[in-house]
């Protein structure tokens, strides 16, 4: 029996990537399921004990008119705020789309990483099924059909949890599930079908899901068929600010570039999340269209880093945010000490470690050897590359020192963006040697302020306690103001670091989903509906009234909208855009 979620669950904040206790708990977790993950693939044993055939048949038409309605979302369980918000705008009848309303789907696909940072039992009833349960209608409306998928974050217990809530054929009072594997078909009215993919965290099909596939392809699924491929990952393109090449379509020889050669013509749309935004790729020919909407709840990811047209050709033909939007809200990393404040303890002890190494022979005068007391000297430019080689001196003087000093470089190199060579080499170095400057300045402006003028001795524990406070301060603050600083500059004149620079501001904003539509005559309409700002304030509803638990607390919010629309029309095999009336983007 499902958990009750109204009893059970705790409306937790948007993931604090820049936490340092979060960073390292992320960090062993992904290193841990990646090692283990490349040696124990789970879906092999699904495949095995699965109990039905993989194939969903939602082909009879659910409305008086003959049309099927669908719902799509990826990337949902973030903050609570974001989650519920877009599983309150899946909750409404219908949705006001110029003469046309466009009804809530019977049948909601989950496109993957659906809890954040890494999933757990409690991850999942807070971050997912709690929100979802108290959005979605409660009964006398029936549940939903549910089908998932599960990303990368959904893999990293190994997909126990995922397996425990979405593979058991559990009924929650918002929605069911049948599925007994990690994939999956569904079969839609008028010979549509939507192929759901698996990629784990090879960024690809294992063998036995490979052979499934391609078994139903022969068998199942006619050649005139209309094909709908769902993954979690968007594999047709290559992704920005990952060191992996990922355009696998054109480039590298895997089992998902030979699905979709098995599919071949059949293939209309490729739906992806991942990308925590909206966009939409069309072929030059029309003939196909790539979506990735990755906005079911998530931090916001940029658009203005992929340009306007594909790799292997295609053309961006709507942005959500638009890219004009998505360049101004990387400014706002220029704020992020605010945003980000635990943060600033990483530096405080990284800048606090580094000055107790670089003072240790600081003020030392032997036979041999004689470096200058920093402390002694006023901070200013004339004086600034005596002392400055007066550190330096000191700091090669310690073996630790030197390691710590080229363990500084080699980490921040390691950082900097995978997906240009000379950025990382160039952008790493420079990076670190800014917060060796701005250390070193800040350790002699602390040294000469409690020698010199609070007047302890050099080297004492009263000269050491004052001045550890100073730097633990100033690092703080500046050290953070200096990483901000330089995500803003990586994004914005270099397009670089597009998932760490919009992940430190945690913006719940310009959220969404897919809505889908087969209608009578076999034509599918897409719609992307979406929030550019969600509700901030939330109020129970009132107790006599039908519908979420959860309502908004005033109107200072975007009403759900279609940003976007297009349609595959069966008699001419092409998508075309509908303009009836769509929303300022």
């Amino acid at each position: 029996m499902a958990p009750n979620a109204k009893s059970q669950y705790e409306r937790r904040p948007m993931v604090g990537w820049y936490n340092p206790a979060r960073l390292v708990r992320t960090g062993v977790e992904v290193v841990l399921s990646t090692i283990f993950g490349s040696h124990s693939d789970n879906r092999r044993f699904d495949a095995l004990t699965a109990t039905d055939s993989g194939i969903y048949d939602y082909s009879q038409p659910t409305e008086q008119d003959g049309s099927f309605w669908f719902d799509y979302a990826a990337d949902c369980g973030d903050g609570w705020r974001s989650t519920y918000a877009v599983a309150w705008a899946h909750s409404q009848p219908t949705i006001a789309h110029g003469t046309d309303h466009l009804k809530r789907g019977g049948l909601l696909i989950l496109g993957g990483d659906l809890v954040y940072p890494t999933p757990s039992f409690r991850q999942y009833q807070d971050r997912l099924i709690g929100p979802y349960e108290d959005a979605l209608p409660h009964p006398p409306a029936p549940p939903r059909q549910l089908l998932v998928l599960p990303g990368n974050h959904d893999w990293y217990d190994s997909l126990k949890a995922f397996r425990r809530y979405f593979l058991s054929q559990h009924m929650y009072s918002c929605f069911t599930t049948k599925q007994t594997r990690s994939y999956f078909i569904a079969k839609l009215p008028h010979n549509w079908w939507i192929l759901g993919v698996d990629l784990q965290l090879t960024h690809d099909l294992d063998d036995e899901q490979f052979r499934f596939f391609q078994t139903r392809l022969d068998n199942d699924i006619p050649q005139n068929a209309n094909i709908v491929l769902c993954s979690p990952e968007p594999l047709w393109i290559k992704r920005h600010g990952h060191e992996a090449d990922l355009n696998t379509a054109t480039s590298i020889p895997t089992l998902y570039a030979e699905l979709e050669r098995a599919i071949g013509p059949r293939l209309k749309a490729c739906i992806a999340g991942d990308l925590h935004h909206y966009r939409r790729l069309e072929s030059q020919d029309q003939r196909r269209i790539m979506i990735t909407c990755g906005t079911g709840g998530a931090f916001l990811h940029p658009t203005h880093v992929l340009g306007g047209v594909d790799p292997n050709g295609s053309i961006c033909k709507r942005a959500f945010p638009d890219t004009t939007s998505s360049n101004s809200i990387s400014k706002q990393n220029l704020l992020f000490p605010l945003r980000n404040p635990k943060f600033g303890l990483l530096y405080a002890f990284l800048y606090l470690v580094t000055s107790w190494q670089t003072g240790l022979y600081v003020g030392l005068k032997t036979d041999h050897i004689s470096i200058l007391e920093i402390g002694t000297t006023p901070p200013s430019f004339t004086e600034f590359s005596e002392v400055f080689i007066a550190g330096f001196h000191s700091g090669i003087l310690s073996p630790i020192g030197g390691l710590l000093y080229l363990f500084i470089f080699a980490g921040f190199m390691f950082f900097a963006d995978r997906s240009s060579k000379w950025f990382r080499i160039l952008g790493g170095w420079l990076h670190a040697f800014a917060h060796i400057l701005v250390g070193f300045l800040i350790y002699w402006l602390a040294a000469y302020w409690s020698i010199t003028t609070l007047g302890f001795a050099p080297k004492s524990i009263p000269q050491y306690l004052t001045a550890g406070l100073i730097i633990s301060t100033l690092g703080y603050v500046f050290g953070p103001m200096l990483f901000g600083l330089y995500l803003y500059i990586s994004i914005r004149l270099f397009k670089k670091h597009p998932n760490e620079a919009f992940s430190s501001l945690k913006v719940d904003n310009w959220k969404g989903f897919l809505r889908g539509k087969v209608d009578s005559s076999g034509n599918l309409t897409l719609y992307y509906i979406g929030m550019r700002q969600i509700p901030k304030h939330w109020k129970a509803k009132e107790p006599d009234q039908p519908g979420p638990r959860w309502v908004p607390d005033g109107d200072q919010f975007t009403p759900p909208a279609v940003i976007d629309a297009i349609t595959y029309s069966s008699d001419s095999t092409t998508w075309a855009e509908s303009k009836n009336e769509l929303v300022d983007r």
